[in-house]
Parts: C-alpha cells; sequence; structure tokens
C-alpha cells in the first residue's frame, strides 16, 4: 500500500512539473511511470492471488492504482502526441520542399488533433493544468495546419494566385503565433509565384 501511495503522490507531482517547453522531460518521468505502473501491476496481481488463495477471497486497497493511472494515461496521450507533432513539425521545417507530400503531413497532423480532441474530451475539471496544455497544443496545431494548407495552395497553384490564397498568406504572415521559419517558407514560395 506503501509504494501506490508513493505512485499516488508522483502522478500528482506532474501537475507541478508540467511546462510546454519541458515536455520531453515530462515524457520521460511519465515512461519511467508507465514502466512503475507495470511493475506495480503485477505485484498487485500477485497479491490479489497470494489473498484469494489464504483466505479464499479477495481484500481491497487497490483503487487508488486505478485512479492514478487513468490520470497518468490522459497525461500520456498529451505529451505522446505533443511530442510526435513537435518533432513532425520541426522536420517538415527543416526539410521543406516542393516535394514534400503537404496533404499526407495535413493528414498526420489532423489524426494527431483528433486523438487530442478525444482525450480532452475525457478529462474532468480538475485535470486543468492538462486541459490548458492540451488547448495550447491544439492551437499550435491549427496553424501550422494552416500554414501547411496554404503553402500546399501557394505551390499548386499557377504564377497567378487567387485572392482568398494572397489573402490567407498575408493573414499568416501576419500572425503572432506563425513560427518565424513558416513565414519565411511561406515568403518564399509566394514570391517564387509573384
Amino acid at each position: 500500500m506503501k509504494d501506490l501511495q508513493e505512485f499516488h503522490d508522483n502522478t500528482n507531482s506532474l501537475d507541478n512539473e508540467i511546462h510546454l517547453t519541458d515536455y520531453s522531460v515530462v515524457l520521460k518521468k511519465i515512461k519511467s511511470l508507465e514502466s512503475l505502473i507495470a511493475s506495480l501491476k503485477k505485484r498487485i496481481e500477485i497479491s490479489i492471488k497470494d489473498e484469494e488463495l489464504l483466505f479464499a477471497f479477495r481484500m481491497g486497497g487497490f483503487e487508488i492504482f486505478d485512479s492514478t493511472v487513468q490520470k497518468l494515461e490522459k497525461i500520456s496521450v498529451l505529451w505522446r502526441n505533443s511530442s510526435i507533432f513537435y518533432e513532425l513539425r520541426k522536420k517538415i521545417i527543416l526539410n521543406f520542399s516542393e516535394d514534400l507530400d503537404i496533404l499526407d503531413c495535413i493528414a498526420i497532423i489532423t489524426k494527431l488533433q483528433n486523438t487530442l480532441v478525444t482525450n480532452k474530451s475525457k478529462l474532468r475539471k480538475e485535470e486543468e493544468i492538462v486541459l490548458k496544455l492540451t488547448k495550447i497544443i491544439e492551437e499550435d496545431i491549427e496553424i501550422f495546419r494552416e500554414f501547411l494548407k496554404t503553402a500546399n495552395d501557394v505551390i499548386s497553384s499557377d504564377m497567378n494566385l487567387e485572392y482568398d490564397i494572397r489573402q490567407k498568406v498575408t493573414e499568416l504572415m501576419e500572425s503572432r503565433k506563425l513560427d518565424p521559419t513558416c513565414k519565411d517558407i511561406l515568403f518564399f514560395y509566394y514570391a517564387k509565384t509573384n
């Protein structure tokens, strides 16, 4: 029981340690907690089997484990998907070219965003920090997806860009949320078409 309480306390300490810039650190902690979950789960199963054999019934005391695992799973989904997104974004930006399959990238990003939305719907009010971080990551995904769609439109169009594409390029160039490197990429391809 002492191990379960320690595990519960370690999981709750994540609320105090979550900073968007430290997602890789938190992800490492989550992975170590996941391995601890597996270890504790085995120990609990052995303990339960021993109790069942010895007393011919199961004794309680493990409810805290289930609630802690559920909370950790939600945080883990957030960090795993945000880590994938930020790594993918970095790779796309560093390797951006006309040969990049932008529509495939948009599909991957949309799938990540859908996973975050599903996970977000399962969160309770007391998991407010995870909700706030999910919102930030969703906004980052959305602005990056808009960048990719617009870049695809610019690259795919002939020399004469339609007004709505030019308008979208202007909006993205003025956006404070879009990464400056993305703005440079967009400007490069936009200037190429004019």
